[in-house]
Parts: C-alpha cells; structure tokens; sequence
C-alpha cells in the first residue's frame, strides 16, 4: 500500500513537470540586445546612455571572446521578456563583473551587482548558480543596461526564467 502512493506521487510529480511548458518558463534573449564595446574603459553610465554607437547582437550567444574591454548592452525594458518577477541568468560561472541598471523612473535607474569579483552574499542573487537578476516590479519604460566586464571568455547566451524553473534548479 505504500509503496502504492510513492509510485502514485511520483507519477504525478512527473507529469507535472512533463506538462510545463518549457518555453514559457525559458526565453533566450541574447538577440534582443544591442552592445558597445568600450576598450578605453573610461565611459560612465551617464555617458552610455547617450551613446548612438551601439550595434545589434543577432545571435543566440554573446561572442566576445577574450577581451580587456567593457561591454555594455542595452535593451528596451518595455519588451516581454523583462517582465516583473522574471530572473535574468547571464549563463557563465567564471563572470567577473555585471552591473544591471534598470529604469525605476524616467530619469533614475537602479542598479544590482554580480560576478566573481563581488562577494556571493552581495550578489542581486546570492543564491543563484549563474549570475543573475531578478526584474524588480517597479520598473518603467526605457532602456535596461548590463555592464560586463572579465578577464575570462565573454561568450555565453543570456536568458530570462520565470521564478518556479529557478526554485525548482535550486534544489
């Protein structure tokens, strides 16, 4: 008998996660970003934003490689994929340094740190494997920026979960 309900639970917690809809729950949105490399390292936040330079990323993938430049990405925060709640996943362990910076009203922006070089218990997400943000709910229309800097490889696919995947991953 209960062997019975351990084998009628584990059904159920398989097709529980067999009918989740993966592609809801996992976005790519590499693509969705345009960037800026900065090879003098001297361009602040202020001046990024009134950047006109930037070129569209039409990959799945950041591709950078290794380099000693900032790269700075910009996409619009109005657009789906940073909805509130949403966690973006910058899906390389060996980062050395992201900075989100994420519109909170039409002349202010909010920022959250993570990398290699920040202690964990600093990180946006500390109890993330990858570096990561959440999208705080208050944003407001504009541009989000990510400011990338390491030493390692720069080539990794940027992603949003929603918050049950990640729960999930953390056990």
């Amino acid at each position: 008998m209960k062997s019975s309900r351990f084998l009628l639970f584990g059904l159920f917690l398989s097709l529980n996660f067999a009918c989740a809809n993966p592609e809801n729950d996992e976005i790519n949105i590499t693509n969705k970003f345009e960037y800026l490399r900065d090879s003098t390292h001297n361009l602040t936040f202020a001046n990024i934003q009134n950047e006109q330079k930037w070129e569209k990323i039409a990959t799945d993938a950041l591709s950078f490689g290794f380099t000693k430049d900032i790269i700075w990405l910009r996409a619009p925060s109005s657009d789906p994929a940073f909805q509130a709640g949403r966690i973006l996943v910058l899906e390389w362990k060996a980062l050395d340094s992201a900075v989100l910076y994420i519109p909170n009203s039409d002349t202010t922006y909010q920022s959250f740190q993570t990398g290699d070089t920040i202690p964990k218990s600093l990180w946006a997400m500390p109890e993330a494997l990858d570096p990561s943000f959440q999208i705080p709910s208050h944003k407001t229309n504009g541009n989000l920026f990510i400011r990338l800097e390491s030493k390692s490889l720069i080539s990794f696919p940027l992603r949003t979960i929603s918050e049950g995947p990640f729960i999930i991953n953390l056990f």
